[in-house]
């Protein structure tokens, strides 16, 4: 299965156009307008710089320390991935540790603007580190509102924009899957030449869709007949109407307790909560 990934803007081999849509919103247009917002109501120390000046500040800072929030979730989601923590846990530590990189970024990027700043102002010297309570508690006071907006936008295209985000099924390697073909014994059996791919069975009342890498072919046979000629094969039974082979799933969208598969032949097929665990344990999603 090819999952989802969200390095860079997040396009793989293979991205429909959904994934790239939803890359581009993601990685480019919400920064985008966080960083207008910001520079058009000069907030902060762009307060003291020219409004065009301002809006340049705050857009490219926002495009900056998005890509810090991304790879910093990216690496604590792939460094937590084998115990699974929960996403808003993976959001909340990757956003805290990025605070630790922007806050002397934030200094050095602030001075290249200080020939700018307007009434005599001047960028502050960066105050030490220290491990003390009172530090960590206005270092988080001044990130707080970054770190909510990070977690909230992340969350909302998780459970709401079926853009999966930063769990370990849709960070991990992917792992290569041995095509399920048709061998010379199922030849007469299934009526596909050999050799060919199967990608998923749909059942239609007694009949029996076939959809391969030769397209689709109905013939006559209960599924579950289909399933046991199947046996041992990568793949697993995801509907009461469908069984699909491991291979060829490319995406996997959940939007709540509804969990579609998208099939490298363009076929959408729904996972039932029956069986939503034989899809899980056959690897098919997480």
């Amino acid at each position: 299965m090819q999952s989802q990934r969200y390095f860079g803007l997040g396009f793989t081999a293979g991205s429909d156009p959904k994934q790239i849509r939803d890359g581009v919103m993601f990685h480019a247009a919400v920064p985008l307008a966080f960083g207008a917002i910001l520079g058009a109501n000069q907030t902060g120390i762009a307060f003291y710089l020219p409004w065009l000046l301002s809006v340049l500040y705050w857009v490219l800072l926002s495009l900056i320390t998005w890509q810090v929030l991304h790879w910093f979730t990216t690496a604590v989601a792939v460094a937590t991935r084998a115990i699974h923590l929960p996403l808003i846990l993976i959001l909340g530590l990757g956003a805290v540790l990025s605070t630790f990189l922007m806050r002397p970024f934030m200094y050095v990027y602030s001075g290249a603007f200080s020939d700018f700043l307007l009434n005599g102002r001047t960028v502050l010297p960066i105050k030490p580190f220290e491990w003390s309570l009172n530090f960590l508690t206005q270092h988080f006071q001044l990130w707080a509102g970054m770190i909510v907006v990070w977690m909230t936008i992340n969350l909302v295209f998780d459970r709401f924009v079926g853009a999966p985000r930063y769990r370990a099924s849709h960070i991990a390697p992917r792992q290569p899957v041995a095509p399920i073909v048709v061998t010379a014994g199922l030849v007469s059996r299934f009526g596909l030449p050999p050799g060919a791919e199967i990608l998923a069975l749909k059942s239609e009342d007694h009949y029996l869709r076939i959809f391969s890498n030769h397209g689709e072919k109905l013939i006559l046979l209960r599924i579950s007949d289909a399933i046991k000629e199947l046996a041992g094969s990568e793949g697993a039974r995801v509907h009461r109407s469908y069984w699909v082979a491991k291979q060829a799933v490319e995406r996997v969208d959940a939007q709540g307790r509804n969990v579609t598969l998208h099939l490298k032949n363009g076929l959408q097929v729904p996972i039932s909560q029956t069986y939503r665990e034989s899809a899980r344990l056959a690897g098919l999603v997480a």
